[in-house]
């Protein structure tokens, strides 16, 4: 089972980087997954609640409440 970690998810909020030196990121879309049949992860867990309040706790952190 592929699972992305807390740690990664922080690691992909590093668009702050490309936000200063290109200033061209409008929005940033946190989708929660959702596993339906009939797609490749169809059998991994979902995120928790609290996975999700996380994440966007850190974005919000990370790339500030704009």
């Amino acid at each position: 089972m592929v699972r992305e970690t807390f740690s990664e998810r922080v690691d992909a909020c590093v668009l702050t980087e490309l936000q200063e030196r290109y200033g061209h990121i409008q929005e940033v879309i946190i989708q929660i997954f959702r596993a339906k049949p009939d797609i490749p992860m169809q059998a991994h867990p979902e995120p928790t609640l609290l996975d999700f309040l996380r994440t966007i706790a850190v974005a919000r952190l990370v790339l500030g409440a704009r």
